[in-house]
């Protein structure tokens, strides 16, 4: 939501783009505010229908209250959503709410696309699914290494390092054959192994004096044409033929709490989703904060049979365009809409331009 200061900002910014020549608010230009009085307040900001005396740009705009609905065509649902989002903490839910609530739920099990709000519960969703799909998987522990007081050199550590700055390398890196995998860092820039790139775990070589920290990680890559150099001079022919890129520890370099320099060694890799597991989102808000779930609660609860009879489930071909338009709804893990409320919305029209 806007306030007092974001739309003194806007106000400041068009009258010097426009220079108006007198102090006609935003430089004599038509400003359109969309949005949701039961929204969040702005964050250390007061709300723009507050009364400040110092600032009285609000006090230019005309309000137009919209009464119709028209994203939710079902009468009962709408005027459930109207009772969720005006109850009171503590205040007892009607029986049929709960019952047409809990009639939206689609289950746990899932092997769509999750987003969570923090790290933690990407690695504990990511290592679950990893179970499921690779049942032999490994444990690779990265090597540590650090500074000896009396040689001065680097000598490896037992066990982690408890904090550690300024590195893109975890501690520990669970896979298996057939694991969906995404590169952490620019091997090859030309090579296209680059941050970002995802692909599949097709073997996992170990030296013949080590059964515990893999000599090379072999990767088949979605895009074909990701690796061909690093292809062409590897040795192990098998992976080779099925399109597979060898991937080597990293080594990196960075302070730790005590500021000495020490060395960490592990496969830039992290576990990740691709190809049929991007035909639709869902979103994990339980460890949100009290807030932030009741504000995402507001238009967000429908049922994920009707998200998919309407065709609003991102799929993976039209997934960037939804979001560059931004039309794309997120099922959460109750499968139910996310982006199913309204936002705040600032659009800036020349005055002279007139709307139909």
């Amino acid at each position: 939501m806007v306030d007092h200061k974001l739309l003194a900002y806007i106000h400041g910014h068009l009258r010097q783009i426009k220079q108006p020549g007198n102090y006609s608010p935003f430089g004599n230009v038509s400003v359109i505010a969309v949005e949701d009085f039961y929204q969040l307040p702005p964050v250390k900001g007061k709300p723009l229908y507050l009364d400040d005396d110092s600032v009285g740009l609000w006090t230019q705009f005309q309000i137009v209250e919209l009464k119709t609905i028209v994203r939710q065509k079902d009468v009962v649902f709408a005027e459930l959503l109207n009772r969720v989002r005006c109850r009171s903490k503590g205040s007892p839910m009607l029986d049929s709410d709960i019952q047409l609530l809990k009639h939206c739920e689609t289950g746990e099990d899932s092997s769509d696309l999750h987003i969570f709000p923090t790290n933690k519960q990407v690695r504990c969703h990511d290592i679950q699914q990893l179970f499921k799909s690779c049942p032999e998987y490994v444990q690779i522990e990265a090597k540590d290494f650090v500074t000896s007081k009396t040689t001065g050199k680097l000598v490896l550590k037992e066990g982690h390092h408890t904090k550690t700055y300024n590195t893109s390398l975890d501690q520990t890196l669970v896979l298996g054959v057939g694991a969906c995998v995404m590169l952490l860092k620019n091997l090859d820039v030309d090579d296209g192994l680059v941050n970002g790139v995802c692909g599949t775990v097709t073997h996992v070589v170990y030296p013949d004096n080590d059964d515990k920290f893999p000599k090379m990680i072999f990767v088949k890559f979605d895009d074909d044409q990701v690796g061909t150099k690093m292809r062409s001079c590897s040795a192990f022919v098998a992976a080779v033929e099925m399109g597979s890129t060898g991937i080597e520890p990293e080594e990196e370099r960075y302070a730790v709490m005590d500021a000495s320099v020490t060395r960490e060694e592990l496969y830039p890799l992290v576990l990740g989703a691709t190809g049929e597991a991007l035909e639709a989102l869902i979103r994990e808000t339980r460890r949100c904060t009290a807030a932030k779930r009741s504000a995402d609660m507001v238009g967000r609860q429908s049922a994920a049979a009707q998200a998919r009879e309407a065709g609003l489930v991102a799929t993976a071909d039209r997934l960037q365009d939804q979001i560059d338009s931004l039309q794309l709804d997120i099922l959460d893990k109750d499968g139910m809409f996310v982006r199913l409320g309204t936002c705040v919305v600032v659009i800036y029209c020349e005055q002279e331009v007139r709307g139909k």
